[in-house]
């Protein structure tokens, strides 16, 4: 008989709504919701966050990115990133279930 085996957690890997319809005007990011029918403007980071929330990425990674993207501390970006991902599930932009 071998030892149990500890459970390896796999990070959150969050994934927006498929359902969601993106525009870009100018500067601005416009995300509708059908769902909720309604239009919420992201700023440039946020944009960028909720693109790379595709299931592929955990947290940690995403962070990562936003900081290389921006060439900003990723201490900075963490906390930033923290902030967007409960704006995100407040607003119900992830699926349930991925990290949202």
């Amino acid at each position: 008989m071998t030892p149990a085996q500890p459970a390896v957690s796999t990070p959150p890997r969050p994934d927006r709504r498929p359902d969601l319809i993106f525009r870009e005007v100018e500067a601005d990011f416009f995300v509708y919701d059908p769902v909720r029918d309604r239009v919420l403007l992201l700023n440039a980071t946020s944009a960028l966050i909720l693109e790379l929330c595709d299931g592929t990425r955990s947290w940690e990674q995403i962070a990562a990115e936003v900081a290389a993207a921006f060439k900003v501390d990723r201490e900075l970006v963490s906390k930033d990133v923290e902030a967007t991902q409960r704006q995100f599930r407040r607003a119900g932009l992830l699926r349930r279930g991925t990290g949202g």
